[in-house]
């Protein structure tokens, strides 16, 4: 009997082993779709429909699918009864929306002669051919212009506090201060 039990046990791990194996492989595979450009050509009729092992495969599809078309996947929100089943699962989409240097450089670029963002924005879509090859919207470049503007003015604070002080020593021979830089200086 006992040996009847372990060669179970052996058969299980065995199972649960091609399984991870099997998992891995698909993932894999996704992969190597994603890194060599053949999501790109994937139709609508490929993907809608599709049928997957497992949660965890068409979890793993969709991340690369999503990366190819623009947007990424997250889940939240896991609802656990006191046994830990899961009673309630929400899934939520979140967007691989960025704005580049460059954009930034022509934004500040043309706000320095009065074009406004929205206009800036309509150079964008016009140059990108349509709004999904922009890769943000006006109110990302808005928020990353923004983010760089507070980033600037940071700086800009710092120097002239640093200005201060160092003119302050050639003022005041007792007066002394000591700073230190860290890796964003």
């Amino acid at each position: 009997m006992l040996k009847h039990h372990n060669l179970k046990v052996t058969k299980a791990v065995e199972f649960s082993f091609l399984l991870q194996e099997q998992k891995a492989a698909q993932t894999s595979q996704f992969q190597e779709l994603y890194e060599s450009g053949q999501f790109r050509s994937l139709q609508p009729t490929y993907v809608i429909g599709k049928e997957f092992g497992s949660v965890e495969d068409a979890e793993s599809f969709y991340r690369y699918y999503s990366k190819v078309v623009g947007f990424s996947t997250k889940k939240d929100e896991m609802r656990r009864d006191s046994q830990g089943v899961i009673t309630r699962r929400r899934w939520f989409i979140r967007s691989h929306r960025s704005v580049k240097d460059s954009d930034i450089t022509q934004l500040k670029s043309w706000h320095s002669v009065g074009v406004k963002t929205a206009q800036v924005m309509d150079h964008f879509v016009d140059q990108a051919g349509n709004f999904s090859n922009v890769g943000h919207t006006k109110k990302d470049l808005q928020n990353r212009l923004d983010a760089v503007h507070r980033n600037e003015l940071q700086s800009s604070n710092v120097d002239c506090v640093l200005s201060y002080l160092t003119a302050k020593t050639v003022i005041d021979p007792e007066f002394f201060f000591k700073y230190t830089l860290d890796e964003d200086n």
